[in-house]
């Protein structure tokens, strides 16, 4: 790797590095505010522009590598998984966003239902569930602050263990939504509270895809493999083809400058 190669991985390598920090924190300041008076997702769309300036700065120059200096190997390699990482990290600022504007509409609703008269109005922190939800934001970022640990070391052990640990996270996205379940049949007034709740589950079940994602993006740094789908497709070819495994796309494509389709 030539020196100004070097220097220009070095710069992208410590974007993902604050991309992740600010990440970490915006998800962690989001799940604090379960259950509080609302007004959080203001300042943590602040923070959300940060991060999506960081993810178009680590495009650029990563664009900039691939136009300068032709990398080629593991050079290149790493050139793409910082962008896909990149990516990941965005989303999951979005989604970090997004609990807290559920933790936000919570707080209006059970605020509305004390103005209109109700006597116990239900919001997130009165639903038991809310221990859960906190319990499954706590390994979802773990597997976000461990994925990029593996991308950082070079792992792909470490990075294989992220994403044996996303089944946990699944499991306690569904006893959330067999909770949320019972909770709306039992009391009618909770059934906004409930919903939002297990949104906020379902938005962490995302992260943790996300964080199992960056650490598949890190096996393929250090291997080579794309290990994404292989579940799926166990004994899939390298170089494979979709014509070769599911025979010729039947598709009828609109054409942009009349209603005639073309048959592919």
């Amino acid at each position: 790797m030539s020196l100004s190669l070097s220097r220009d991985m070095e710069e992208t390598h410590r974007d993902i590095l604050t991309m992740c920090a600010l990440t970490e924190e915006l998800v962690g300041a989001a799940v604090d505010g379960l259950g509080g008076t609302g007004g959080l997702a203001t300042q943590l769309k602040a923070a959300d522009k940060r991060v999506d300036w960081y993810d178009v700065q680590v495009e650029e120059r990563c664009l900039r590598v691939l136009a300068l200096h032709a990398p080629v190997a593991e050079d290149l390699r790493r050139v793409v998984s910082v962008l896909k990482i990149a990516k990941e990290l965005e989303r999951v600022a979005d989604l970090g966003v997004h609990i807290a504007e559920r933790a936000d509409h919570a707080a209006a609703a059970a605020a509305a239902a004390r103005e209109a008269g109700e006597a116990r109005p239900v919001g997130l922190s009165d639903l038991p569930a809310l221990k859960r939800v906190r319990q499954t934001a706590g390994v979802a970022l773990d597997m976000l602050r461990r994925s990029i640990d593996a991308y950082v070391d070079l792992d792909p052990a470490k990075a294989r263990a992220v994403c044996a640990d996303d089944d946990i996270v699944d499991g306690l996205n569904r006893e959330t939504l067999d909770e949320m379940t019972a909770a709306m049949r039992a009391n009618p007034a909770a059934v906004d509270a409930a919903v939002g709740l297990f949104n906020v589950s379902r938005h962490l079940e995302r992260i943790a895809d996300h964080a199992t994602n960056i650490a598949k993006d890190a096996i393929y740094l250090v291997e080579g493999q794309i290990v994404r789908h292989r579940k799926k497709f166990p004994d899939r070819r390298a170089g494979e083809t979709a014509e070769e495994r599911f025979g010729p796309a039947d598709l009828q494509i609109p054409h942009p400058d009349s209603s005639l389709a073309v048959a592919s």
